[in-house]
């Protein structure tokens, strides 16, 4: 594992991950990743397989709230929605946002998603986390975080 506190950073795929370790025992993540609009047809990994596949080692891995903060001055548009997914061949849907209130420089927070059957515990899924449109579009970056503990 990370030890008491674990950051990973891959500017490559504009993602990072901060772990701490809990007293009480079990960890604390958050993860963020940025999306680009112009790309966001193509999935970012916001948590890697590879990652969820430690973490699960210490314990069941549960997501508890998701946010998105657009990075600029330019609304949102031609990308009717915003999904975050598991990384599996078949994909489950954690949760959905309509792009419609991804405005410049709106956060957007937990209770304004819309929630699938992946959300909460990541070992049946056995997989990571990406985020993607459902078409190319344009607008400012977006910042997803996610955040949950493993216990």
């Amino acid at each position: 594992m990370l030890g008491n506190k674990g950051f990973m950073d891959n500017p490559v795929l504009d993602t990072e991950v901060e772990i701490l370790k809990l007293q009480s025992g079990g960890f604390k993540f958050t993860a963020r990743a940025v999306l680009k609009s112009a790309s966001c047809a193509i999935p970012v990994i916001v948590l890697s397989e590879e990652l969820v596949e430690k973490l699960k080692t210490d314990g069941q891995v549960f997501i508890e709230g998701i946010r998105g903060k657009v990075n600029g001055a330019t609304d949102w548009g031609t990308t009717a929605t915003i999904t975050l997914e598991t990384t599996a061949t078949s994909p489950v849907t954690i949760a959905t946002i309509a792009t419609t209130g991804l405005d410049a420089n709106v956060v957007v927070s937990t209770h304004q998603f819309t929630y699938g059957a992946g959300l909460g515990d990541l070992n049946a899924a056995g997989k990571g986390v990406q985020v993607k449109g459902d078409a190319n579009g344009t607008g400012s970056d977006l910042i997803v975080t996610i955040w949950g503990v493993v216990k």
